[in-house]
């Protein structure tokens, strides 16, 4: 659990998950199969069968395209030497792979659905293999509200107007955007830096081809004073790491692979407007190494306006952000728990969009880079300070709303 500081914390959201249109759900329980439970990292993963006793890719939260199931292996060492006859005698072959500090960690798999169970119970015996998960899918938090709501009411009510007469940002502070990527808006132009890359699609371009990141990257770092659209919370350099398609859907390999990038780029701040109720070792890994490395790793928290943990939010590494309203109420849609950190503005709020329009949007996705912002802010004026430094300067500066400490949940209002 994480451990909260004595700031009261509001709550944040999660998309509507799709409706599983299955007649039957089906456990993979690999203990089945003989596997110790030394070997067993997860228990059981959900395949959801139809009659015909066929998978559907809208029926399970991870990459699946029909006939073949996407894993992420990863391990430690040198790579497993049956490695490639294992995948090879499955009919299965290999999509990608994750490298931390130019050594390959782990590699996407596909594998025919019918040998899932036989490859698993080979490869998991292998004492060089940390993890065997499914390529979790992960989703965009966001909602999209009033297009003509043009009042930055986010700024004004952390007061940001007042931290800019000591600071508007340096730019030795790099943040990264991990997201659908970043639209070449006029309103971010002066701040963006072409450092990320298109993990979708396996190019240098991270355009944005959805909406979300450019929204999101509109929050931390549109130009301030340029007399055009809005106020970013903080002038510094803003970076795309595309790991959604245009879908607003991403998968774990390519998002661990952006959160890695990032950091290798030099990223203090790496700001996750996305999540999903399933974990992924392979974010978690990835998030570790960027925290080892001196990022800090902020997430949305969630819209399920439930206290259901979301990831990576949840993980202890990240600042969980929830959502409030213009009232310093939670969210109606937001998530709360003791697992969150900190609660920032999050309906109605207005930023840069495709195709340099500005949108309004509501969800935890708009309250995270409101923190990620602030956290640029708080770097810029203190540059020596640690991730753990900046994050307890946030937690220590904000204000306590509710009653006097940390508040688990309080009564939502709009």
């Amino acid at each position: 659990m994480k451990n909260p500081s004595s700031k009261a914390i509001i709550f944040s959201f999660l998309l509507a998950m799709i409706t599983l249109m299955m007649e039957e759900i089906y456990l993979l329980n690999l203990s089945s199969f003989g596997i110790s439970e030394e070997h067993l990292w997860f228990k059981q993963w959900p395949f959801n069968v139809n009659n015909s006793g066929e998978l559907s890719e809208s029926s399970f939260e991870f990459a699946y395209n029909g006939s073949h199931v996407e894993l992420v292996v990863g391990f430690h060492g040198e790579k497993p030497l049956e490695f490639t006859s294992l995948i090879t005698k499955e009919k299965g072959f290999i999509t990608n792979q994750i490298s931390l500090n130019d050594s390959i960690r782990g590699f996407v798999v596909s594998i025919p659905t019918n040998k899932v169970s036989k490859f698993l119970k080979a490869i998991l015996l292998n004492e060089n293999v940390d993890f065997v998960e499914p390529n979790w899918k992960f989703y965009i938090d966001a909602t999209v509200n009033d297009p003509e709501w043009i009042n930055q009411w986010g700024p004004a009510k952390i007061e940001a107007n007042i931290a800019w007469d000591a600071q508007k940002g340096d730019y030795s502070v790099l943040v990264a955007v991990v997201d659908t990527g970043i639209y070449n808006h006029s309103d971010l132009a002066a701040n963006y830096v072409a450092l990320g890359y298109d993990w979708v699609n396996d190019d240098s371009d991270p355009t944005d081809d959805h909406g979300h990141g450019t929204h999101c990257a509109g929050i931390i770092a549109a130009t301030l004073n340029n007399s055009k659209g809005i106020a970013g919370l903080a002038q510094v350099r803003v970076i795309a790491e595309k790991g959604f398609a245009d879908n607003g859907i991403g998968y774990s390999d390519d998002l661990a692979n952006a959160i890695i990038h990032a950091a290798n780029q030099g990223a203090r701040i790496i700001s996750c407007s996305w999540g999903s109720s399933q974990e992924s070792q392979l974010i978690h890994v990835a998030i570790k190494y960027a925290t080892n490395i001196g990022a800090l790793v902020i997430a949305a928290a969630g819209n399920s306006a439930s206290n259901s943990r979301h990831y990576p939010a949840a993980y202890d590494e990240v600042v969980a952000v929830t959502a409030t309203n213009e009232n310093d109420n939670p969210a109606s849609f937001t998530t709360y728990g003791d697992w969150v950190d900190l609660a920032a503005p999050g309906t109605s709020i207005y930023s840069t969009y495709l195709w340099d329009y500005y949108l309004s949007m509501s969800g935890t996705s708009m309250a995270c880079p409101h923190v990620a912002g602030v956290a640029a802010l708080v770097l810029s004026q203190y540059p020596t300070m640690s991730n753990e430094q900046v994050r307890s300067q946030l937690l220590y500066t904000a204000d306590d709303l509710g009653a006097v400490g940390f508040d688990v949940f309080m009564v939502m209002e709009e």
